[in-house]
């Protein structure tokens, strides 16, 4: 057998993790709320399957109260794996874009949109994933007070952009 024929070691697990994420089409956008639509779907991901497959070093630990809703996969990736998942903590809910190499180990992550409470106002990142993967976020501040969190005043923040052949992220603020 010549090395290119050599079938590579995946990650023990990481086929099932994987396959916790739905193929999606795209273009989509995620915002506040979006996550109940996916926990209708998709089962959570069990603290011991979210600290082999998405915990990274430096990473705040995951208590008891912490919840992991698998999302969908980025479709036809080749040399990688891109998946979204929703990240529920005590006032942080955040949907997050892992990337793995094929063989399932985790090589970044990056936070897309969602809300965090601070105060008396509430952060809001609204992610739109375009077909060519590149994603515009838009963030702005609403108060707690506020019901509707379409009343917040969204502004572009930054343009997120992942290589189809390497699934390097790049992340560039807007100006």
């Amino acid at each position: 057998m010549t090395d290119s024929n050599k079938k590579i070691p995946v990650k023990k697990g990481f086929k099932g993790f994987f396959a916790r994420f739905p193929n999606t089409n795209l273009p989509m956008s995620l915002s506040h709320g979006d996550q109940s639509k996916f926990s209708k779907k998709n089962k959570p991901l069990s603290p011991e399957m979210a600290l082999d497959f998405l915990y990274q070093e430096g990473d705040e630990t995951y208590d008891e109260f912490t919840e992991f809703i698998p999302c969908f996969r980025l479709p036809d990736t080749k040399k990688f794996h891109a998946v979204v998942y929703w990240q529920g903590d005590m006032l942080k809910y955040y949907f997050h874009l892992a990337i793995f190499d094929i063989t399932g180990e985790i090589q970044e992550k990056t936070q897309l949109a969602g809300t965090k409470v601070e105060g008396d106002m509430l952060d809001v990142i609204v992610a739109n994933i375009k077909s060519s993967w590149e994603i515009e976020l838009l963030s702005g501040k609403v108060s707690v007070q506020e019901t509707n969190l379409s009343k917040a005043t969204l502004l572009p923040t930054s343009e997120v952009s992942i290589d189809q052949s390497s699934g390097k992220v790049t992340i560039k603020p807007k100006k």
